[in-house]
């Protein structure tokens, strides 16, 4: 169990100041802490990890202490202190820099055939007690006041601006002293020092930012980050309607970066593939990556950072909510991209695809020792599920009462910690539904829910269990669903095993076709799966919902719960569908087609004459060959067609394509 140290003494205020020696890759630091005892005790503890203590002084006094390695703790004994006691901590300490990409690390290059380094930091989850000795619990908010002493040639960034800087007399080192922090937590402590270049831009607020990188990258590779950061911060300011809280933010690309970036509140720092746009020779799938990721950690800035969860268990509070709102900014300030279309294809498919497995963890779990945050980080559940579960919850409140109750939430919060109930009672008093029941029955169990569908007129039967593909299912598992349907129903959710219920009109009533609930629909009426086919067909449904149907198809098909012919009868009006996230599901049905049919000669030639059918038009339409100003989409449609088409075995095709290979220029291939 997790001894939670701020239950015995809360920190206000850490001075820090730290001499990074670059070149023996070691630090020296002084710590300050300043903070109150909330119990009468006679022992301090604060988190250290890999650290020399070498002294330590409380209240003017020089107490005895020791480190349990094993808890990774520093015990200080004193005098019995009393309740609210103001006591001031000062401790010196040393530690190396290390491979390890956190706490304080190297990232390598090479300018002009020399190996030099930025030193940068990475403290999230737990690694800031390997910097310096604190309470290293994201609940245990305080005020930062940094210094460092580095080389004089180098630029030396943190979270906040710079307060001071001064050379200091007969050496090549300068002391850089920068502003008080805002109240935030010991793992958004960040610095940079080494030689960078940099882009810088102002917002209309006047935030200044800043995206830097070494000196070995070209500084224009620099100019498309910083525009989208700003772009991204004033759309933000203007969907919270709550500014952005700091001066200035910076973006750092690092040679050397574990994850894809890390949202250090004013200095956010980037692998360089995230943060650095080839300026001679720019893509659209490498700028759309950028957006996302900064997008992403933007989001943070109010998500995880303004406000905070108070424990790792509610770590979704950050995640989940910075990939929803990465894919919301980017579609607003880049509509030409169909980002949502990107969604559905990449979070939606492996989110449902990972939660159809007896061992999956939930969105929310109790984390007990330091050792299990990191395995928190399950992308298809707290960042895909986990988005996919709010995406549904805004679109069941609707959009004005979304973002009424995340200000709300945010005013109330502000420099504080919170845990989802907080969330969720500021997003009930704007919408009036129960949110916390619904979100809670998805966020403590794990598992994707079927919705069973049948219909007769006006009358509507639904029903629920979980869609297994491995272990026994015991269907013991009750979700509340928000239905999310095309039409008005006497409920809009479906809170029991089973209900009743009634529609405005005896037309097909279907569900889910945003793709935004985290359910799989089964209908087992035939006028429902015609209607479904048909909206297919004429592309009546937007392409997250096509993907999504089809993907529950897929599923369905897997557990045993629809045939196969199903899944054929409904692509098979998907001849001049547009898009290739689409067609890339359409093959997988027609994979699986492939393989139960293998033996059969007769099935596989009827499989065969099918896929033709129903790609020869759109083969036909795009050739074999690229066309100038092709975009992304038909450039991998092209290669698609060309794959299925060829997998017909039609001897024409077959014909067509060997004549190709047999030609003497490639560029003809």
């Amino acid at each position: 169990m997790i001894n939670r140290l701020l239950e015995t003494f809360v920190p206000k205020n850490y001075k820090i100041e730290l001499d990074i020696d670059e070149q023996r890759l070691e630090f020296t630091g002084n710590t300050q802490i300043t903070g109150i005892s909330k119990s009468s005790s006679n022992q301090i503890s604060l988190h250290s990890k890999d650290l020399s203590i070498t002294s330590v002084e409380i209240n003017g006094e020089h107490p005895e202490y020791h480190i349990d390695s094993k808890t990774e703790v520093l015990c200080i004994s004193l005098p019995q202190t009393k309740v609210n006691q103001n006591i001031i901590i000062n401790i010196s300490h040393a530690g190396k820099i290390t491979d390890d990409m956190a706490g304080i690390y190297p990232c390598y290059f090479e300018h002009n055939g020399i190996k030099k380094w930025i030193i940068a930091t990475q403290l999230e989850s737990h690694y800031a007690r390997q910097v310096f000795p604190c309470i290293d619990e994201p609940e245990a908010k305080a005020t930062f006041d940094l210094t460092l002493i580095t080389d004089k040639k180098h630029t030396a960034l943190s979270n906040m601006t710079v307060a001071s800087s001064q050379a200091i007399d007969d050496t090549n080192r300068i002391k850089t002293v920068f502003n008080t922090t805002p109240r935030m937590s010991t793992y958004l402590l960040a610095f940079a020092t080494g030689e960078m270049h940099y882009r810088t831009s102002k917002t209309k607020d006047g935030v200044t930012v800043t995206s830097w990188a070494s000196v070995v990258q070209p500084a224009e590779n620099l100019e498309y980050s910083v525009n989208e950061a700003l772009k991204t911060i004033e759309f933000f300011n203007d969907y919270f309607d709550i500014p952005y809280p700091l001066k200035k933010c910076d973006q750092v690309a690092l040679p050397d970066f574990d994850a894809g970036a890390m949202e250090n509140w004013g200095l956010i720092t980037y692998r360089e593939s995230a943060l650095l746009d080839d300026h001679t020779n720019p893509s659209i799938s490498s700028r759309q990556y950028i957006s996302i990721v900064i997008a992403h950690e933007l989001s943070h800035q109010w998500f995880g950072n303004l406000v905070t969860m108070k424990w790792w268990d509610d770590l979704w509070l950050n995640e989940s909510f910075a990939s929803l709102m990465e894919y919301i900014a980017v579609d607003a300030l880049h509509p030409e991209w169909q980002s949502w279309e990107d969604y559905t294809a990449a979070d939606v498919v492996s989110a449902s695809n990972r939660d159809v497995f007896s061992d999956v963890q939930p969105v929310r779990v109790d984390v007990n020792d330091p050792a299990e945050i990191t395995t928190l980080f399950d992308g298809a559940i707290v960042y895909a599920k986990g988005g996919r579960l709010l995406k549904m919850m805004r679109e069941f409140i609707g959009e004005n009462a979304f973002r009424s109750g995340l200000k709300s939430y945010f005013q109330k919060h502000a420099y504080g910690n919170t845990t989802r109930d907080d969330l969720w009672n500021e997003l009930e008093v704007t919408s009036g539904k129960p949110i916390g029941k619904i979100m809670n029955s998805w966020l403590e169990q794990s598992g994707l829910p079927i919705l069973q569908v049948s219909q007769n007129g006006t009358s509507i039967k639904l029903s629920q269990k979980r869609l297994l593909l491995d272990g026994d299912n015991n269907d013991t598992q009750i979700w509340q669903i928000p239905l999310l349907s095309n039409t008005t129903l006497s409920e809009d959710l479906l809170t029991e095993r089973s209900a009743n219920l009634k529609s405005e009109s005896d037309a097909a009533v279907l569900f889910n076709l945003s793709a935004s609930g985290h359910f799989v629909v089964e209908y087992e009426d035939t006028t429902q799966k015609n209607a479904l086919r048909d909206m297919l067909k004429y592309l009546d449904i937007n392409t997250s919902g096509r993907i999504n149907t089809l993907n529950d198809l897929i599923l369905l098909s897997r557990a045993g719960e629809d045939s196969l012919t199903s899944g054929l009868d409904l692509i098979s009006g998907c001849a001049n569908e547009p898009r290739d996230n689409v067609w890339s599901l359409i093959a997988s049905i027609i994979g699986h087609a492939r393989v139960l049919t293998e033996g059969d000669n007769e099935a596989e030639k009827n499989i065969n004459n099918f896929i033709y059918s129903l790609v020869e038009k759109q083969h036909q339409k795009l050739g074999w060959e690229p066309q100038e100003g092709d975009d992304t989409n038909t450039i991998q449609l092209r290669r698609s067609m060309t794959g299925l088409v060829l997998a017909s075995e039609n001897q024409t095709v077959i014909n067509e394509a060997l004549r190709r290979y047999n030609l003497e220029e490639p560029a003809d291939l």
